[in-house]
C-alpha cells in the first residue's frame, strides 16, 4: 500500500515537471516572437512629450469683419472672450463660404461666394488643409481659376514612404513605359525603353513597320542631368498619339509618377514643361478631374500658373481652364493656348484675338518685343524732322504723376515707307496729350514683353481674350523622327483643319475676332476662314505680318538641295504655286462676302543667313500685289522676323491693331470688370451668415 502511493506521488511530480517544463517553453518562445515584431528600446525611451502651438487669428488680420471700432474693446479678460468668440465665427464663415460654393447652384451666388472665400486673408495653415479636405474636385477646379485664391488651399501630393533617388524613380518609369507598351505598341517607346533600360529584354517588332536590331540604332546616352527629362519627354510624346494611352497613363498611375519627377528636379525648367503639356492633354478629358485632385497636380498648377514665364503659366492656365465645368467653359488642347485673361474674369470679353505663329516659331517666342530702334526714314509721315532719337530707352523715364503737355507730336515706330495706294488717312505721329505715350515711357524701363500681345493690349483696350496657336512645324523630313506623327502633321490645310477645330472648341465665333498671322501663319488663317462657312463670321479684321501670299523665294532654293528632304510645309511655299493660288481666290471670296478688312505689312529689308565668312541677305516674302485679299499693303523698314516682334507700345504697327481691336468691339470706351473682391457685409447680409 506504501509503495502504490509512493508511485502514484512520483508520477505526479513528474507530470507536473512536465507541464511546468512545456508552460515555460511556450513563454519562452512568446517572448521571442514579441521580441522580433516589437522594438523593445521603443518602451524604455522616456522623451519629453512634443506639442505643436498654433498662433490664433488676431482682430487685426479682420478689420474688414468688424463691426465695430477698436477703442470700443474691453481689455484683459473681456478681450479674449470677444477675441475667442471672432475667432470661431471667423472659421464657422469660412467653412459656411466653402458649404455655399459646392452646394449652391445658381451660377452668380456659386462665384460670388467663391470670391469672397479666396479674399479672406486672416486663414492660417490649418484653416486652408481643413477646407482643402472639406472640398469636392468640382469645386476646387472652381476655386481654383480665382485669380486671388491661396495655393494652400487645395490638397498636397500624398506623401508616399518610398525612396527619392534616381534608380528608384527609373525603375518607376521603367515600369509605367513597360505597362504602356504592352497596352499600345509604338515604334519610338519601344526604341527608347530598350536602349535606356538595359537590362530588360523587349521585343523589337513593332506593328507595320520591320524588324530592328539592336546594333542598328546608337544608344541612349545615360546622363543624371537629363534622363529624367528624357523620360518624361517619352511619356508625353506617347499620350500625344491617342487618347486612349491617357487612359492607360492614368490607369498605371502615371500622374504620380509624373510628380515624383519633378519632385526629383525641382530646378530643370525643361521637366516643368512637358509636365504641364501633359496635364494639359490629361486635362482636356473632365473625366480624370479626381485623379488630378488627389494627386495634388492641381496645387501644382494653381503655383505654376503664376509664374512669370508665360511658356509655363500658358499652359496650367489652360489646363485649370479644361478642368472648371460650367455653360461657358471652354477647352484647350496642345495646338490653342490661352493668353490672356489666365484667370477668370467677372466681365465676358468683347473681341477674341487670335495670333498665329509661323514657320519653327512659337505662341511663346514669336512675338517678344525686340530692342527699341526706331525708324528714321519719315518720307511718308510729312514731318521735316532731320534728326531722331535713335530709341525710346533714350528719352527719359517719366513717373505717373509727371504732366505731359500737349504742345508736340511723337512719331510712331516702324513707320511704313510705302503704302499700296500712297499716304491715305493714316497717322504716323500721335499728339502728346495721348494716354499711350504716358503709358509707354513710364514702363520704358521695365523688362521686355515675352509676348506683347498678351502684356501691351488687355493694358490699352479691357475686354480682350487673347489666344495663342502654337503648332509643330518643320523645314526638313530629316526632323520627322516619329513615323506615327507624320500622318497627321504633315500639309498646311490638315494643320489648318486641326487648328480649327480645336478654336471652336474654345468658344471662337461667339463674339468679334481679329487674326495676327506672321509668316507662313498668315497662310493658315487663310486655311481657316476659307474652310469655314458661317461659323468664324464674326471676324471683323486680318493682319498679315510678313505673310507669302503667292509664295517665297527662298523656297525655289530646294531644288538644289533635294538631298535635305524639304518638308512638305516648305513645298507649298513655292512661288505661284497652285495651291496657294487656289487657297487666294477662297479667302477673296470670304472677305467679299463677310466685309472683312484686311491689312498686310512686308518687309524692306531681307533675312541675313550667316555662313562664316559668307553674309547672304534673303527675300522671304515675293513682291505682293494688292487685291481684296491682301489688303492695304504696308512696306515696314525692318526684316521679316522683325515684323513680329515690335520695339514699343507706339509702333504704327501695333497702333492700327489698336484701333482695328476697338472698331470690332464697336466703342472706344470698354466698361471697366467688377472687382475680384465684394463687400464683405453685403455678401454676409445676402446670405443671412
Amino acid at each position: 500500500m506504501r509503495s502504490r502511493k509512493k508511485n502514484v506521488l512520483l508520477l505526479t511530480l513528474a507530470t507536473t515537471s512536465a507541464g511546468l517544463a512545456l508552460g515555460g517553453y511556450a513563454v519562452y518562445k512568446a517572448m521571442r516572437s514579441l521580441d522580433s515584431i516589437l522594438d523593445a528600446t521603443v518602451a524604455g525611451s522616456h522623451e519629453p512629450t512634443q506639442y505643436i502651438y498654433l498662433p490664433k487669428a488676431t482682430s487685426m488680420d479682420i478689420n474688414d469683419m468688424r463691426p465695430w471700432e477698436e477703442e470700443t474693446w474691453g481689455s484683459g479678460s473681456e478681450q479674449n472672450f470677444f477675441q475667442n468668440w471672432l475667432d470661431q465665427k471667423v472659421k464657422n464663415l469660412s467653412w459656411r463660404l466653402m458649404e455655399i460654393v459646392s452646394q449652391e447652384r445658381n451660377s452668380f451666388d456659386k462665384l460670388r461666394a467663391a470670391r469672397t472665400l479666396v479674399s479672406l486673408k486672416f486663414l492660417e495653415d490649418w484653416d486652408y488643409q481643413h477646407l482643402g479636405q472639406q472640398c469636392d474636385e468640382h469645386t476646387a477646379a472652381l476655386l481654383a481659376r480665382e485669380p486671388n485664391v491661396n495655393p494652400r488651399m487645395f490638397l498636397m501630393p500624398p506623401l508616399r514612404k518610398e525612396c527619392f533617388d534616381q534608380a528608384s524613380l527609373l525603375s518607376k518609369f521603367q515600369r509605367l513605359l513597360q505597362k504602356l507598351q504592352k497596352t499600345h505598341q509604338h515604334w519610338c517607346l519601344n526604341y527608347f525603353i530598350s536602349k535606356l533600360f538595359k537590362k530588360s529584354r523587349f521585343n523589337y517588332w513593332c506593328k507595320d513597320y520591320e524588324y530592328l536590331s539592336q546594333e542598328s540604332v546608337v544608344p541612349l546616352k545615360n546622363d543624371d542631368g537629363n534622363v529624367v527629362t528624357l523620360c518624361v519627354e517619352a511619356l508625353l510624346h506617347h499620350i500625344s498619339l491617342d487618347d486612349a494611352n491617357v487612359e492607360a497613363m492614368i490607369e498605371a498611375r502615371g500622374l504620380e509618377v509624373l510628380l515624383d519627377a519633378c519632385r526629383f528636379t525641382p530646378g530643370s525648367f525643361e521637366t516643368k514643361l512637358l509636365a504641364v503639356k501633359i496635364l494639359l492633354k490629361v486635362s482636356s478629358d473632365r473625366r480624370y478631374l479626381k485623379d488630378i485632385h488627389v494627386t495634388g497636380w492641381l496645387r501644382m498648377l494653381v503655383d505654376w500658373s503664376r509664374e512669370c514665364d508665360q511658356r509655363l503659366s500658358s499652359p496650367a492656365a489652360s489646363a485649370l481652364a479644361n478642368l472648371e465645368h460650367s455653360s461657358d467653359s471652354c477647352l484647350f488642347r496642345n495646338e490653342v493656348c490661352i493668353l490672356h485673361p489666365l484667370f477668370r474674369e467677372p466681365v465676358p470679353p468683347k473681341v477674341d484675338v487670335i495670333i498665329v505663329h509661323g514657320l519653327l516659331g512659337s505662341a511663346h517666342s514669336t512675338w517678344r518685343q525686340r530692342n527699341t530702334e526706331i525708324s528714321t526714314d519719315l518720307a511718308l509721315s510729312g514731318i521735316s524732322y532731320c534728326k531722331l532719337a535713335a530709341s525710346v530707352s533714350d528719352m527719359p523715364c517719366f513717373q505717373e504723376e509727371d504732366d505731359f503737355g500737349d504742345d508736340f507730336e511723337f512719331v510712331l515706330a516702324d513707320i511704313p515707307v510705302n503704302e499700296s495706294a500712297g499716304r491715305g488717312d493714316d497717322s504716323y505721329s500721335i499728339p502728346g496729350s495721348d494716354s499711350k505715350i504716358k503709358n509707354s515711357l513710364c514702363s520704358c524701363c521695365s523688362m521686355k514683353s515675352q509676348c506683347w500681345p498678351k502684356d501691351w493690349l488687355p493694358r490699352d483696350f479691357r475686354g480682350l481674350r487673347i489666344l495663342g496657336v502654337d503648332y509643330y512645324s518643320r523645314i526638313t523630313e530629316w526632323t520627322d523622327w516619329c513615323p506615327f506623327r507624320s500622318k497627321f502633321e504633315s500639309r498646311l490645310a490638315d494643320k489648318a483643319k486641326l487648328i480649327r477645330k480645336q478654336l471652336l472648341d474654345c468658344g471662337l465665333g461667339q463674339r468679334p475676332m481679329v487674326w495676327i498671322g506672321h509668316s507662313m501663319g498668315g497662310l493658315i488663317i487663310k486655311h481657316i476662314l476659307s474652310q469655314s462657312d458661317d461659323v468664324l463670321s464674326k471676324t471683323k479684321f486680318v493682319f498679315f505680318l510678313g505673310t507669302p501670299h503667292f509664295g517665297s523665294p527662298i523656297a525655289a532654293v530646294r531644288k538644289y538641295l533635294a538631298p535635305l528632304l524639304p518638308s512638305p510645309e516648305t513645298k507649298e511655299l513655292e512661288l505661284n504655286s497652285p495651291d496657294l493660288l487656289e487657297l487666294h481666290r477662297r479667302f477673296s471670296e470670304f472677305v467679299a462676302k463677310f466685309d472683312v478688312q484686311v491689312f498686310t505689312f512686308i518687309e524692306t529689308k531681307g533675312a541675313k543667313l550667316t555662313v562664316p565668312p559668307l553674309e547672304v541677305n534673303l527675300d522671304c516674302v515675293a513682291p505682293t500685289p494688292c487685291d481684296s485679299g491682301t489688303g492695304k499693303i504696308y512696306e515696314i523698314p525692318v526684316g521679316h522676323v522683325d515684323l513680329a516682334k515690335l520695339s514699343t507700345p507706339l509702333s504704327f504697327i501695333y497702333v492700327k491693331v489698336l484701333d482695328a481691336i476697338k472698331s470690332a468691339a464697336g466703342s472706344d470706351d470698354v466698361r471697366a470688370p467688377l472687382p475680384v473682391s465684394f463687400n464683405l457685409n453685403e455678401f454676409l447680409r445676402y446670405f443671412q451668415l
